[in-house]
């Protein structure tokens, strides 16, 4: 099966069973531009919806295989749907990455490989 369509799935189960079998309501929209420096420090414009971006409480940029935790990255509130996000330092060669969105009360919208992470040149 497609990596990203198991990951779709596998999100799409754990939600489901953690709120009664719905389908999830926050979606991640976009991320533009859709890639940065691994060093970090590039502005990236998110959209989301289903939630109101000034509950935003986290963005995690996860490079990792295992799909947990990732780098926290910085960002300010644009307005209710779109959030200007400061990249994180990433780890070298960290490629594709998965983008975690998470509200205080732990509502996440996540966009399943949307962001790389390009080697820095000297």
């Amino acid at each position: 099966m497609n990596p990203l369509l198991r990951s779709r799935a596998l999100f799409r189960s754990r939600w489901a069973s953690d709120v009664g079998g719905e389908t999830p309501v926050y979606t991640f929209v976009s991320i533009t531009p859709n890639d940065g420096t691994e060093l970090g420090g590039d502005t990236v414009t998110i959209v989301i919806s289903g939630f109101d971006a000034n509950d935003t409480n986290e963005i995690r940029f996860n490079c990792d295989a295992a799909g947990d935790g990732g780098d926290i990255a910085t960002f300010t509130v644009t307005n209710a749907t779109t959030l200007s996000v400061t990249t994180p330092y990433s780890t070298p060669g960290a490629g594709t990455c998965n983008v975690v969105v998470e509200t205080s009360a732990l509502q996440r919208a996540i966009g399943i490989n949307v962001f790389q992470f390009n080697v820095d040149l000297p």
